[in-house]
């Protein structure tokens, strides 16, 4: 067998991911934590040192010595930045779990934290003592990577100097959102990572440097495999540092031994290490991007180039008469073979990681084939500029570093200009992942076993194209609707069998920005980027916020919204939050209409009917005059039959009913029961109900329950709100009336689909 550590350590890798992704390791290393909320005092050493907080490791509390992160309050904050790395510590405040996705798409902090070996936070934190001692190499190295980024912030400008620092010191706290965002969407935020590419400068710089200036061999190769040691030490020891200059050292290694150097080998060995020191590494967008475009590069690039381009070595001739167009022509041809070369790398090596970043990112910029084309062969005089930057008395080199910085931005900026800048299909299936992977493999196979014949380069044409279809492949549409967990708020998300999207309020009262952090990527997750409507129930700010974000970001965003839809109360509410809408709207270009009581709509084979309030209602608070709609879902039954009436569609027996009440209350709950009693026939009126006012007491009244006789309620509250929503005579009410219940704060976002016979309800948070 060629390569047997290589397939070994594949192996391996294989079997820790499998361990993970089915439970087996969190599991085994399964730890008695502290209690959310509880205040503890622990004991242990500092293992980093950030601007906003420390990590602390072989921490004890009570049972279990593990790593922390220790948030000192306002008071004690100056203390931690004497702290030196190493240094024994003990500190007291309260624990504090890290927090689960709730929703789709949503960013998931506990599993990030534990990727990174981390198994608690400690919130308020006091230092209650310190040592005095430390590591004294780690402590050198930190106190370096400041020095450095002093010397960095003293001759770049602060955008340029924290673009700098997180691509050659690691600091990823002072770059500011806006950079990080525009290099993450036009495809080159990796980039900003610690990489082969630094490490190829450097240490093979260094090496043959030191061989120049007649150094031994053995001497040249162990010094510059320990300096780059130190600088990945000195630089955060990332992921994709770690297997950079794990696969020099390795390279240097071979050399000292007589040895060839194989880097799929070094690749699989540092793979292998990396999982088996945490093996919850390797599920994470770090590990599977570095080491699948490293992968690429080193099985599929080579694989493809040998079929589509011909090597004739030296026996290629550009030009056969020795004159100047001849040598004009061969100097053009040669250039054109290199760009294409290049070009047709990037592409492949962008469709080999290509699952990976969909599965986590779910979107690919269109462009960053070509940007990688155009700033990859900038980013060695980048580094390199940047680095002598940081000696005393060549400071002027950082000028070329904040030049090149300035075209990659005016690059990007360009490129969002762009029609098409960013292809967002969505978060493919495991299924469609394992598909793609298996055309890869046989792409692989047949280039190696085909050489570079002509007639199987249609072949592999196909199949890279089929790939794509793969990935993205078009489900059918179903009736879903989600009730995502948005804290103490509200908001649900509705897409029809025509594809249709629609968007029933979105805010919340007890966390921030759930627009940009919820909302937003949901839509993304599905591949969702138009909203035919926005329908707001009333203007409370836990019912409007996180709408008002997607409108006054639309353009930002790449969102396309076709209508937002409010009551005529609304309309003249004169709150500060109405008036932000109507504003937000006519600068986006996003009309606004008025919906009231009888106004319906279809799409496909749904049908919404708006029930209260009425254009004449006069609401006793903003609360009783929410807007409340009435969706009703045609499943797709054997024996189809064309309808085209509310009351055809209320009366067919394949027809599922959903309730979204906003916060109607009092006067205006009895309207609704109303409009709602003259729908009622011998089946439940409601299959689901999207409980009123997030089952507060003064909504879901016995009157109410008695006409609506819903089978589920969803209710969408904040876990230990402060009003006790929902409340437990409302609780206890619905029960009376037959009615499950499903609490958001428990279950996550709830989905309902209506497309069969029965609903299917899944929980986010099944678990």
């Amino acid at each position: 067998m060629r390569r047997p550590l290589a397939f070994a350590c594949a192996l391996i890798v294989v079997c820790i991911y499998a361990g993970v992704i089915t439970g087996l390791f969190p599991l085994l290393q399964n730890k008695e934590l502290p209690a959310d909320g509880e205040y503890i005092t622990m004991t242990g050493s500092v293992k980093e040192i950030h601007d906003n907080y420390i990590v602390m490791e072989n921490a004890t509390n009570w049972k279990n010595s593990g790593i922390y992160v220790i948030y000192f309050d306002d008071i004690h904050e100056d203390e931690a930045h004497d702290l030196m790395i190493g240094e024994g510590i003990k500190i007291c405040g309260r624990y504090a779990d890290f927090s689960h996705a709730m929703n789709p798409g949503q960013f998931d902090a506990y599993d990030y934290y534990s990727s990174k070996g981390y198994d608690g936070s400690v919130r308020y934190a006091r230092l209650l003592s310190h040592d005095g001692n430390c590591s004294a190499v780690r402590e050198v190295l930190r106190r370096l990577n400041v020095r450095l980024k002093e010397r960095i912030y003293s001759v770049c400008p602060e955008k340029e100097a924290s673009i700098l620092s997180d691509l050659l010191l690691g600091d990823k706290e002072g770059i500011d959102s806006e950079t990080k965002t525009l290099y993450q969407n036009n495809g080159i935020a990796h980039i900003l990572s610690i990489s082969g590419l630094h490490i190829s400068i450097l240490g093979m710089g260094l090496y043959r440097l030191l061989r120049k200036m007649r150094c031994p061999n053995i001497p040249s190769a162990m010094s510059a495999a320990f300096i780059l040691v130190l600088y990945c030490m000195m630089t955060g020891m990332s992921v994709s540092a770690v297997r950079a200059t794990g696969m020099f050292v390795i390279r240097m290694f071979s050399h000292l031994f007589g040895r060839s150097e194989d880097p799929l080998t070094s690749l699989s060995l540092m793979a292998a290490l990396t999982a088996v020191s945490n093996p919850l590494t390797v599920t994470g967008s770090g590990f599977l991007l570095s080491y699948g475009a490293a992968l690429g590069i080193f099985v599929f690039l080579p694989a493809l180039s040998n079929l589509f381009f011909e090597q004739h070595g030296d026996k290629e001739k550009l030009f056969r008469e020795d004159t100047l167009i001849n040598r004009a022509s061969g100097l053009i041809k040669k250039i054109c073979i290199i760009i294409s070369k290049a070009l047709v790398s990037s592409f492949l090596i962008t469709m080999f990681t290509l699952p990976v970043q969909l599965y986590f990112f779910y979107r690919v910029s269109t462009y960053s084939v070509f940007l990688n084309l155009i700033i990859l062969p900038c980013m060695s005089l980048l580094v390199f500029s940047g680095m002598l930057m940081m000696v005393p008395g060549l400071g002027i080199t950082g000028t070329a570093a904040c030049f090149l910085l300035d075209i990659f931005e005016r690059l990007c900026r360009l490129a969002e200009n762009l029609p098409f800048h960013e292809w967002n299909p969505g978060r493919p299936g495991i299924t469609a992942i394992a598909i793609y992977y298996i055309f890869i493999i046989l792409i692989i196979i047949i280039c190696l076993s085909a050489g570079n014949h002509i007639a199987y380069r249609g072949i592999v044409i196909f199949l890279l194209a089929s790939m794509l279809f793969v990935i993205r492949f078009p489900l059918p549409a179903h009736n879903t609707s989600t009730q995502l967990y948005v804290g103490q708020g509200n908001c649900n998300v509705t897409i029809t069998d025509l594809g249709e999207v629609f968007i029933f309020d979105g805010g919340s009262s007890s966390q921030k920005n759930i627009g940009e952090y919820i909302i937003r990527p949901f839509l993304k997750i599905g591949g969702l980027s138009h909203i035919d409507g926005i329908f707001i129930s009333h203007s409370d700010s836990d019912h409007i916020n996180g709408c008002l974000e997607l409108i006054e970001n639309m353009d930002a965003w790449g969102l396309e919204i076709g209508g937002v839809y409010i009551t005529p109360q609304m309309m003249n509410d004169g709150t500060e939050n109405t008036r932000r809408l109507l504003e937000g709207c006519d600068s986006a270009g996003i009309p606004v209409a008025c919906i009231s009581a009888g106004d319906e709509w279809d799409s496909g084979d749904t049908h919404f009917v708006c029930l209260h309030p009425a254009k004449e209602f006069i609401p006793e608070d903003p609360n009783s005059g929410s807007m409340c709609i009435l969706v009703s879902f045609a499943y797709r039954s054997h024996e189809r039959t064309n309808i085209n009436t509310y009351s055809e569609i209320r009366t067919h027996p394949a027809a599922h009913t959903m309730l979204i009440p906003g916060d109607v209350q009092g006067s205006g709950e009895k309207e609704l029961a109303k409009n709602l009693a003259l729908l009622s026939i011998d089946n439940p009126a409601i299959d689901i109900y999207l409980t009123a006012h997030h089952g507060s007491s003064g909504s879901s009244s016995e009157e109410f329950l008695d006409i609506a006789r819903p089978c589920l309620a969803v209710n969408s509250a904040g876990l230990n709100n402060v009003y006790g929503h929902p409340n437990a005579e409302t609780l206890a009410r619905l029960e009376a009336a037959g009615c499950a219940c499903l609490n958001t704060f428990d279950t996550g976002a709830v989905t309902l689909d209506f497309s069969e016979k029965d609903i299917k309800i899944s929980a986010f948070c099944s678990n």
